[in-house]
């Protein structure tokens, strides 16, 4: 591991010297060699940097007893058979642990490490690493312990050969690296947000805070670079940017010396950006494919085969979809500029704007379908209602399209026809009509339900009934006509004919409520009638069968059908069209004459009565 970046590096650890390795391994990045304890082949260290040389030189008398029981067991073993071979073999296992025991007790002095003539023990190079090593009281076990070693001396090697190199935060291995990358695409695509994934974004330099800005990374401007200086229509394939190092790939091997893996996800944040287009074999992923390329394994990635720049800024397009969505389409020329100001036009104003249109257009749609009636006539024929309905869902397709092109990046490959975007203006209208005639229609819907409740209280015949109706036919033809319902004014003038016509019927209701209702004086005077002296003289005499019994009953039926109102008020007539106190429906109770004149009528007949009897 280097550890100062917290990556891993590819190397060799080799029991024997330099001269005794072949030479058909390719190179790789360092070299640790465990130096033969006895009779050591004759080398020369040349110091390089890359090499660290592990020499057991402080063996004690115990350790060197042990080695030879191990060797002698060994040789017995090899000539023996049977039950000997067996047991010489055992020796050999038991020696063997002993000598592994002491190795682990004394690693840290016995060993001495060489880097570039500078030899020191185990303990001595932790501790100029700053690293406090303990066996017997830690997790650290020897692999781990000769590759910390190692990597403290390595680390000026590694510096030298990557410069530049990212710096993580968490640990990559080579076996980690590639899951590291996939998860590093999919935080771009705003799938998930891991740790992981976090920590190699913003070693790549593609964080802004915890929001991706590609244009503050030097690797990133790395590959554009390169990719300018192809000239305009031009491809940069992918031999020109990754290289090989002795059969391994990476991109500028002197200096970043980047993995394949950490390449594509410099591609795919370069791609999100809007600043180039990856191709792989059999598909081209530009901003607008996010989905498809984290989809892709992050094998097939770092096997592209070139990018290009994406096309132009389809400007005129752009500024049409600003203003179908109400947006001054002078920012669509901010957007094209890039910068922070253009990813706060288009998170902020543009896609708000697009989902507002989408949901508008969705109520238009609904509003159409159930029928927008005023009166309980439909305002639209059904031919022109079925074009409005295909106009605004083709428009709202569209708009739900365009929610995709949600950052600059994605937006530069808008590639939308203008003559698209104009045909979905006549949409924009549409709809504001449609939103005004549903507003006039729920301003209207009120006083037209109450007229209509009223018409049904008077008799059919009645004069105000058939100014209702003439007025009814006048408002409705004029709100089917365009030119008519878009005058100023023309709502004012509507509520105040339909005002004026509720006042009306108000006067004429009152009127005839308090002719078919007695008031408080006159319910008096039909109780006084009903327990009248007269009345019990005739109940006595209807007892005899000679008497006409019929016109008594018809008497006091009529008396008593004399109903008693005085509580109906004004506010009353402003919330309902008929009387919440008495229920008086004119068209069901035709009045001859008035309540108050039919009990002086019976009061008459009363003393006819009581003659004729």
């Amino acid at each position: 591991e280097w550890r100062e970046r917290h990556a891993a590096r590819r190397g060799y650890l080799f029991f024997g010297t330099p001269n005794q390795r072949s030479t058909a391994q390719p190179e790789r990045d360092f070299y640790i060699y465990f130096i033969q304890p006895n009779d050591a082949p004759v080398f020369k260290d040349e110091k390089r940097t890359d090499e660290v040389f592990w020499r057991l030189v402080k063996a004690d008398d115990d350790f060197h007893l042990t080695l030879k029981r191990y060797a002698a067991a060994l040789d017995l073993a090899a000539t023996s058979s049977g039950q000997d071979k067996k047991t010489y073999e055992d020796k050999a296992k038991e020696t063997s642990n002993t000598m592994v025991q002491w190795l682990l007790q004394h690693i840290t002095t016995a060993f001495e490490v060489t880097c570039q003539g500078v030899s020191r023990t185990v303990a001595e190079w932790a501790k100029s690493g700053q690293v406090s090593i303990s066996l017997s009281s830690s997790k650290l076990n020897v692999r781990d312990l000769v590759n910390l070693v190692s990597s403290i001396c390595l680390a000026p090697s590694f510096q030298n050969d990557a410069p530049d190199y990212p710096t993580f935060s968490v640990t990559i291995t080579n076996d980690n690296r590639a899951q590291a990358a996939q998860d590093a695409i999919r935080w771009i695509r705003g799938v998930t947000k891991t740790q992981q994934a976090t920590a190699v974004l913003d070693a790549l330099e593609l964080l802004d805070g915890e929001r991706l800005s590609a244009g503050g990374s030097r690797y990133a401007n790395f590959i554009l670079e390169l990719l300018r200086k192809k000239g305009s229509g031009q491809v940069l394939n992918r031999g020109e940017l990754i290289n090989e190092d002795h059969g391994v790939e990476y991109m500028a091997t002197d200096r970043y010396r980047l993995e394949p893996e950490w390449v594509a996800v410099l591609l795919a944040a370069l791609v999100f950006n809007g600043d180039l287009v990856l191709a792989i074999p059999g598909k081209k992923f530009d901003a607008s494919m996010l989905d498809a390329l984290a989809a892709t394994s992050i094998d097939d990635l770092s096997r592209f085969k070139y990018i290009e720049f994406p096309k132009d800024w389809n400007t005129p397009a752009l500024k049409l979809l600003f203003e179908l969505v109400g947006l001054e389409p002078g920012k669509a020329i901010l957007v094209t500029q890039g910068g922070s100001a253009a990813d706060a036009i288009v998170a902020q104003e543009l896609t708000p704007k697009i989902v507002e249109m989408v949901n508008r257009l969705v109520m238009a749609q609904q509003m159409l379908q159930s029928g927008l009636s005023f009166w309980g006539t439909s305002l639209y024929a059904d031919d022109e209602r079925s074009e409005f309905l295909a106009r605004i869902a083709s428009a709202k397709g569209f708009l739900e399209s365009a929610q995709a092109f949600n950052n600059p990046g994605k937006l530069k490959n808008f590639n939308v026809e203008t003559a698209t975007i104009q045909g979905h203006l006549a949409a924009l209208d549409t709809l504001k009509e449609v939103e005004a005639i549903q507003i006039l229609v729920t301003d209207l819907n009120p006083l037209a339900s109450y007229c209509s409740q009223a018409a049904l209280a008077l008799p059919s015949e009645h004069a105000w009934v058939e100014k209702m109706r003439d007025l009814q036919a006048q408002n409705i033809a004029q709100l089917k006509s365009p030119t008519k319902r878009n005058q100023p004014g023309f709502r004012q003038q509507v509520v105040q004919s339909l005002a004026q016509l509720k006042k009306e019927y108000q006067t004429i209701y009152s009127g005839l409520h308090t002719k078919a209702r007695l008031n408080l004086n006159e319910d008096k005077r039909k109780v006084a009638l009903l327990h009248d002296p007269r009345l019990e003289q005739l109940r006595k005499l209807a007892t005899i069968e000679l008497m006409h019994a019929g016109q008594l009953s018809e008497f006091q039926n009529r008396l008593i059908g004399l109903k008693t109102c005085f509580a109906l008020t004004e506010s009353n007539l402003q919330v309902a069209p008929v009387c919440p106190h008495c229920g008086f429906k004119p068209a069901a109770e035709p009045i001859a004459i008035n309540a108050g004149g039919q009990i002086n009528q019976l009061d008459q007949e009363l003393d006819g009565l009581v003659s004729d009897w």
